[in-house]
């Protein structure tokens, strides 16, 4: 009678029935930024002043060297006319005392002989002696004043070749900002001076990232990553991880994060746009050929080691495997031993696999068939 009970209580259960193959499974960690250009400059005035002109137009593509902008010269040209008449000037005034020196000196040597004859007196002497070294002293300080004009000269001619901004790279004229008549200003100390335009270099595209501080110790130089941008969610490049922030930073309100370069080598400026929002997935570790189960398929002893185990079918009943894991991501996990390719893995429901014995008969479940409204 007690046979007859068992048997019944063992009537086969359907359940999610699939055998075990093996593929490819990846480990990764999500982060979202921003699409860039690797090499991006910004221009800031360094003088402050009116624009005059604006030589180029968003989009544009510019040689180094090229001019890009014009500030108004007018007070710069009258900086470098009146420092290079004070430069002029001192100039002069270095020949005069040169000529003024070279007559004392005649004059000291001829004073001299008589002097050394005991035909001119020791006071004569010893006045030429003083003025002769006195106008040495006076050209040499006139010397000193010269070098400073010419430092000044300097400075307003440097100052007057800043009011034509000029493209540091090669590269496209990105974020122009200026506008003819607007007054920039020069950074100071405390302050940068007005953003004009950024020149960027598009033969390389890179992502810029933040990932989460949890995430950040599995990211290498060198891993593999897919990042999706905002204007085509359902397509993705490929990406390279090239830098790793080595200081956290606070994004928003959220947990410090720290910022992740991404190569995108098979981009270009015809698909990807600068400043567009993308997500990545950067996989930090990838097992190829390795036998996996879903995630859902993993219960775990109720001991100290959490122990992992699976159940598969053998001979239409549900067998314990005790099983040692390896790479997981969100959907896939990766069975390092404890089962065989081939084998009949019982896979869901969760809420049959959670109560599920060893011994317990098992079929796989049937497909229902999606009704159609109205039919």
């Amino acid at each position: 009678m007690a046979y007859i009970a068992r048997s019944g209580s063992n009537k086969a259960i359907e359940m999610r029935i699939e055998e075990i193959v093996r593929s490819e499974i990846s480990k990764s960690v999500m982060a979202s930024g921003y699409v860039n250009y690797r090499l991006n400059v910004a221009l800031r005035t360094e003088v402050t002043g009116q624009i005059k002109e604006i030589l180029v137009e968003e989009g544009q593509r510019v040689k180094a060297g090229d001019p890009l902008l014009i500030i108004d010269r007018t007070v710069f040209q009258a900086a470098v006319n009146q420092q290079k008449a004070v430069y002029e000037m001192h100039k002069i005034s270095i020949t005069r005392q040169e000529v003024l020196l070279a007559k004392l000196i005649s004059k000291y040597n001829r004073q001299k002989k008589l002097y050394d004859r005991k035909v001119l007196g020791k006071d004569a002497f010893e006045n030429i002696e003083r003025d002769t070294e006195l106008a040495r002293v006076d050209l040499k300080s006139r010397k000193s004043v010269l070098e400073q004009a010419a430092a000044t000269y300097d400075q307003a001619l440097d100052r007057l070749k800043k009011t034509t901004i000029r493209a540091p790279i090669d590269g496209v004229v990105t974020g122009l900002t200026a506008k003819i008549g607007e007054t920039v200003v020069e950074g100071r100390s405390t302050m940068v001076g007005s953003s004009l335009m950024n020149v960027s270099d598009p033969a390389e595209i890179i992502a810029e990232v933040d990932v989460e501080e949890a995430g950040i110790l599995a990211i290498a130089i060198g891993q593999s990553a897919r990042v999706t941008t905002a204007a085509d969610p359902n397509g993705f490049e490929a990406g390279i991880v090239t830098h790793i922030g080595s200081t956290a930073r606070k994004v928003g309100s959220n947990n410090n994060s720290f910022l992740v370069k991404l190569h995108l080598s098979e981009s270009s400026p015809d698909q990807v746009r600068l400043g567009l929002s993308c997500r990545a997935e950067i996989f930090t570790a990838t097992v190829k050929n390795a036998l996996n189960v879903p995630v859902e398929a993993i219960l775990y002893e109720k001991d100290k080691q959490k122990t992992p185990y699976i159940y598969i079918v053998v001979m239409g009943e549900a067998v314990k495997r005790i099983v040692e894991i390896g790479v997981q991501n969100d959907s896939r996990v990766e069975i390092k031993s404890g089962i065989a390719e081939h084998d009949k893995l019982i896979s869901g429901p969760y809420r049959l696999l959670k109560t599920l014995r060893v011994g317990k008969k098992v079929k796989p479940e049937k497909k229902k068939d999606k009704k159609i409204k109205g039919v």
